[in-house]
């Protein structure tokens, strides 16, 4: 099963995709930096650098990943 999750580098996410990869998920997460990459594929995940607020481009990462769910953290709009 295919999941992407965004805040995956966060105090949940981090905790969470090592788990998902070790039950054997495919796991693709957001990350904005390059030492964020770095951080998801040593947990196991494939990065997927977009940005949460560009809609257009969040589509087509989810249509590239073909995700079977999605995991997100929670946010408030207004903060960017």
């Amino acid at each position: 099963m295919n999941i992407f999750v965004t805040g995956a580098t966060g105090v949940l996410g981090t905790s969470l995709v090592p788990r998902l990869v070790e039950a054997g998920y495919t796991v693709s997460a957001m990350s904005r930096t390059e030492e964020n990459d770095d951080r998801l594929r040593g947990a196991g995940a494939h990065p997927v650098r977009v940005n949460l607020f560009d809609v257009e481009a969040l589509k087509q990462a989810l249509v590239v990943t073909r995700p079977s769910t999605t995991w997100r953290r929670k946010f408030h709009p207004r903060r960017r």
